[in-house]
C-alpha cells in the first residue's frame, strides 16, 4: 500500500479546492451567458440557443438569395455599365 505523505495530501487538496474554484466561475460564467441568451434571443439554454442560431442562419440564406435575386433584375433592368 503507498504511503501518502502530509505534504502530499496538502497539495492534493490544494489541487482540489483550486479545481472547485475553477468549476464555480465557469458554472457562474455560463450562468450570465445564458441570461444573456434569454434577454437577447427568448432561449432557455445552449440547445435552445442553437436551434435558434440555425433558424437565423437559414432566415440569412433566404435573405441573401432574395437580395441577389433582387440586385439581378435591378441590373437586367437598366444598362448600368452605359451611364
Amino acid at each position: 500500500m503507498a504511503v501518502i505523505t502530509v505534504e502530499k495530501l496538502t497539495a492534493l487538496k490544494g489541487k482540489i479546492d483550486a479545481a472547485k474554484t475553477r468549476k464555480a466561475r465557469a458554472e457562474g460564467q455560463m450562468e450570465k451567458i445564458e441570461d444573456g441568451w434569454k434577454r437577447d434571443f427568448g432561449v432557455d439554454g445552449r440547445e435552445a440557443a442553437e436551434t435558434k442560431l440555425q433558424d437565423i442562419k437559414a432566415e440569412l440564406a433566404k435573405d441573401e438569395e432574395r437580395l441577389n435575386k433582387l440586385l439581378r433584375e435591378i441590373e437586367e433592368a437598366a444598362p448600368w455599365d452605359k451611364l
